[in-house]
């Protein structure tokens, strides 16, 4: 089921091109009804537009969609671990100026343990799992 939680309505393929800092969807699903097909997919048609991030929580769901996305015919840049901070920071430094150009497959950690994270361009975000909140309101 995907979500949108953002005040505009329009298709998706427009919805997705529009610059924006405030779209948040979630795709929730059973296991193997395709979710991970449906990121594939996405990634795939809007490479050229934006930088891609995949956010997991163990190293070997990495190794899963990097394996996920090859079977795609999709590049990976840089697959960082937990203690990967420098790749991280290096990778998001690099692409900050180059629109649609990377992907990035990382773990929790290693994105949290960033102090700041700032683009000048978007970039898609996609975290398999949804990292545990604390003292939300």
């Amino acid at each position: 089921m995907l979500t949108n939680t953002d005040i505009y309505t329009s298709s998706e393929t427009s919805d997705f091109l529009q610059p924006t800092a405030t779209q948040h969807r979630f795709l929730d699903g059973a296991t193997a009804c395709g979710k991970s097909s449906a990121v594939c997919s996405h990634i795939r048609r809007f490479i050229g537009y934006r930088n891609q991030i995949i956010v997991c929580e163990k190293v070997s769901l990495l190794e899963e969609w990097q394996t996920k996305l090859q079977a795609n015919g999709i590049k990976c840049d840089l697959i960082a671990g937990d203690g990967a901070i420098t790749e991280v920071n290096r990778w998001l430094n690099t692409h900050n100026n180059l629109i649609g150009t990377g992907v990035l497959l990382c773990t929790q950690a290693a994105i949290f343990a960033l102090e700041n994270i700032s683009m000048k361009n978007e970039c898609d975000v996609f975290f398999d799992e949804l990292p545990p909140v604390r003292n939300v309101i």
